[in-house]
């Protein structure tokens, strides 16, 4: 079995959800059938519901190898089990790793949850460190100045960048500034 879901992966594994959700399901069917709620309802985007599902079908396959394989063994455990495991080259998870893994999972579960498969979520207890230590801070008057140079090169034919930089001066997240058209502004 490969390690990188691409869509037709997932898509084939969405469409084998076949059972009518109830708490004793087996792990494989209820992330067959999150899946297949996630492909055909979810405001997400492709991109976000392809890495989602990459990593609860990880999840999934790691539950069935320590023993768990219905829905309702899932549990507290479990889940810090998977989001504390080394990534692919054996390494620690990186932070912001350990995050996105716990991020996929409570939306595997708040799924589940609508659907009635589940009362509660068993990651609402774990704990993790901030993402990086670094702090944000708002830019000073001098750098945003030298940004808005920067956005503005000179005898650059398009306006790329002075529109990502006043996309984002207006609060824009950049997640939203590839997906805005033209026809947006």
């Amino acid at each position: 079995m490969t390690n990188r879901y691409d869509n037709t992966q997932l898509e084939t594994l969405a469409d084998a959800a076949n059972v009518e959700p109830h708490p004793q399901m087996a792990v494989d069917d209820f992330v067959s059938l999150v899946l297949r709620c996630w492909r055909d309802a979810d405001p997400r985007t492709d991109q976000t519901v392809t890495r989602m599902g990459e990593i609860v079908v990880r999840f999934a396959r790691r539950l069935r190898a320590t023993g768990v394989d219905t829905v309702d063994g899932i549990g507290t455990d479990a889940c810090a089990g998977f989001i504390d495991a080394p990534s692919r080259t054996g390494d620690q998870p990186a932070n912001a790793t350990r995050h996105f893994r716990r991020v996929a999972l409570r939306a595997l579960f708040r799924t589940g949850r609508a659907f009635g498969v589940l009362r509660a979520d068993p990651t609402l207890d774990l704990a993790l460190p901030p993402r990086s230590s670094r702090a944000s801070r708002p830019l000073t008057d001098d750098e945003v100045m030298l940004c808005r140079t920067a956005a503005f090169p000179m005898r650059a034919p398009d306006l790329k960048r002075p529109t990502a930089w006043a996309l984002a001066e207006a609060t824009a997240a950049t997640s939203e500034i590839p997906t805005i058209r033209r026809s947006d502004l």
